[in-house]
């Protein structure tokens, strides 16, 4: 491959402007490469590839065993990854966008990545890189898709969550780092502090919310555990908002840190929210009913302690109308996000 490495002279290269400049290269073949901000023993490049046309891409290089991490490299619909040997105990880890339909949600994926392997060692490197890849290789599928209206409703209640509670009480960048439900964590929203499971349910329907397995409601190593519960009412078009314009809000109330704003857009994509598909979130949701209940010792639930030996995975319903002792006033839950995060 006719590769060549373009000067800089800064320390600090922003992906986004590495990129910009490499797009305005007069190369036509192989690949151009500018190097990221990288700690000893390790290099970090952004990189157009001008194969198969103009593509984006991550390349990392740094020590490690290619027959160690060769069989648990990810495949990712929409991405082109490779992983080789160049000698010397090094290997070189290049991610490309290989679909045109990924442009968009390309450069959220890649900053996730460059963040969060930052601080890493060397040797650990390329090893994190592909633990990230992992939790993005569902992703592009759902992505292509959208949201179906359940996965909306989801999605909306832990927003709403977000925007009302923990971005006005934690702050920004505590409130981005708490969110969890994206990345399939047994809570929702979570830290040191506070740990809130989040559910939704049609107004229409039962009021019963399912529990995904023995562990979910089991309590955590937090000070509070609460769990919140929307009524929603989901319609076609009238009286509500869409979830676009709950994003937006989300987004705004972020304030403009940096941090925070790029944490929740790899938790939005993460979700399978991307702008590209907001013509299609038609519908509209308003919320009839919020409630929220202290997970308590003698809360009704399944946990580990109380299954017998050999069974696992359990799923289970439960009757929120039964979870009276528990229920929390808004002026309570109020005053715990107060307490928790002075």
């Amino acid at each position: 491959m006719n590769s060549r490495l373009e000067p800089y002279h800064s320390d600090d290269v922003d992906l986004d402007a590495a990129w910009k400049s490499l797009e305005s290269s007069r190369s036509s073949i192989g690949e151009v490469r500018r190097r990221l901000s990288s700690p000893p023993g390790q290099d970090r490049f952004a990189l157009i590839s001008f194969t198969s046309g103009r593509r984006r891409g991550l390349l990392f290089k740094a020590p490690g065993e290619l027959k160690e991490i060769q069989p648990g490299l990810p495949s990712v619909a929409g991405l082109d990854i490779r992983l080789i040997d160049v000698g010397g105990g090094n290997l070189e880890l290049r991610i490309l966008e290989s679909a045109s339909e990924v442009t968009s949600v390309f450069r959220a994926l890649a900053r996730d990545i460059t963040n969060c392997v930052e601080g890493t060692k060397a040797g650990a490197l390329i090893k994190q890189v592909v633990r990230r890849l992992e939790l993005w290789q569902g992703f592009f599928t759902v992505a292509r898709q959208g949201l179906a209206a359940q996965a909306q409703a989801g999605l909306v209640a832990e927003l709403l969550t977000l925007r009302d509670y923990f971005i006005p009480y934690a702050g920004e960048e505590k409130a981005a780092d708490s969110w969890f439900g994206p990345e399939r964590a047994l809570q929702d929203f979570c830290d040191s502090q506070l740990a809130v499971e989040v559910k939704s349910t049609s107004s229409t329907g039962s009021r019963q919310v399912t529990i995904a397995n023995e562990r979910q409601l089991d309590l955590v190593q937090t000070e509070t555990f609460l769990m919140a519960a929307y009524s929603l009412d989901i319609r076609g078009d009238g009286i509500g908002f869409k979830l676009p314009s709950l994003v937006a809000d989300v987004r705004e109330a972020m304030n403009g840190n940096e941090h925070a704003k790029l944490t929740l857009e790899a938790r939005l994509i993460r979700s399978g929210y991307i702008d590209d598909h907001s013509g299609q979130y038609t519908n509209t949701f308003e919320v009839r009913k919020r409630q929220w209940f202290e997970i308590r010792e003698d809360f009704p639930r399944i946990t580990e302690s109380i299954i017998p030996h050999g069974i696992s995975h359990v799923s289970y319903k439960i009757d929120l109308e039964s979870c009276g002792p528990w229920v929390l006033s808004a002026g309570d839950v109020l005053d715990v996000f107060r307490r928790t995060y002075a």
